[in-house]
């Protein structure tokens, strides 16, 4: 047989294989869209709850179970998360875009509603025959159950049931993907809240000794500087670029209460906001020589946090200087 008979045979069997793929792939999805008219291609909401009316959320996975809950204490509302996995248990305050997550989810808000009577095998393709996933969403009135399948291909969108009820949505991939990973995207890191334009002064405290300081030409991010309260005309370098390193300090984790008891404190900082108080933090050294460890309680994470041993170093080490006469 000749090799132009030979590649001729072969394109056909390509043309044949590609036809008979392509009639598959029609009819899975004639098959998948063949339902009645409560198909729809517009977006839905599965819920009509109201943000403000949600008290708490839980993601359950196979691997963890994330619950956000809205908390107070004395001074005003935030929102807390605990995330449980296996029997490691960790927790931390949610920041400002919190508020993001509880919109997402009332209303709870679908790409489209696939269907109410789906067949067997289109279950067990979204992975709702059995699901292993499960968003409660509690709220004023009463819970939303939700049962949660599987992901499509590309998107990654999720495949969602409201329990005991026979309706599938298609749910945006991010809306429950920022519930799984919520470390990366809800953590309070910063250790205040104040905008750096509303600072008026801050009062550093160390031992028995305090100084005062005031930000001048505050409203103009590349003009304002620290002075001392007794020379308001004079820059000071030196507390200037203190408090710029007290800045850079973040969250590197949310510690238990526990890991204070015995440490030292090194140091206290007040901002002030027309020169009154209103946010605090204090710093932390614990652990023995070689092997400290530094942490903050501060207002704006409504519990201990560990920061970066190098940054603690440095603030304990130059805070003579600062509060020096």
């Amino acid at each position: 047989m000749s090799e132009a008979v030979v590649r001729r045979e072969g394109a056909g069997e390509v043309r044949v294989l590609t036809v008979l793929v392509l009639a598959l792939l029609v009819g899975a999805y004639l098959s998948w869209t063949q339902k009645t008219d409560a198909v729809t291609n517009e977006k839905v909401d599965i819920n009509d709850l109201k943000a403000d009316r949600v008290s708490e959320v839980v993601w359950m996975t196979r691997t963890q179970t994330v619950t956000v809950a809205r908390k107070k204490d004395d001074k005003d509302g935030y929102v807390w998360f605990d995330i449980v996995s296996g029997k490691s248990k960790r927790g931390f305050k949610g920041n400002k875009t919190t508020s993001v997550l509880f919109d997402s989810l009332a209303p709870f808000s679908a790409i489209r509603k696939l269907g109410s009577d789906m067949k067997p095998e289109q279950m067990k393709e979204t992975k709702l025959e059995r699901p292993d996933q499960k968003l409660i969403v509690r709220a004023a009135g009463g819970d939303k159950t939700y049962e949660v399948g599987g992901r499509t291909y590309g998107s990654r969108d999720w495949y969602v049931r409201p329990q005991g009820s026979k309706d599938v949505y298609l749910v945006a991939s991010k809306v429950l993907q920022e519930i799984d990973f919520a470390e990366g995207k809800y953590m309070q890191r910063d250790l205040k809240t104040i905008d750096k334009k509303d600072v008026s002064g801050v009062i550093l405290k160390a031992g028995t000794k305090e100084r005062r300081l005031l930000q001048q030409s505050r409203l103009s991010p590349t003009d304002a500087y620290w002075t001392r309260v007794d020379t308001p005309d004079t820059k000071d370098e030196s507390a200037g670029n203190y408090l710029r390193k007290l800045d850079g300090m973040t969250v590197m984790s949310y510690v238990e209460p526990t890991v204070l008891e015995g440490a030292t404190k090194v140091l206290e900082l007040t901002w002030l906001e027309e020169d009154k108080p209103k946010e605090s933090m204090t710093l932390f050294r614990a652990g023995a020589t070689g092997k400290e460890k530094y942490y903050v309680v501060s207002d704006a994470t409504s519990g201990p946090v560990e920061v970066a041993r190098s940054i603690g170093e440095q603030a304990e080490q130059d805070l003579a200087d600062v509060l020096a006469d």
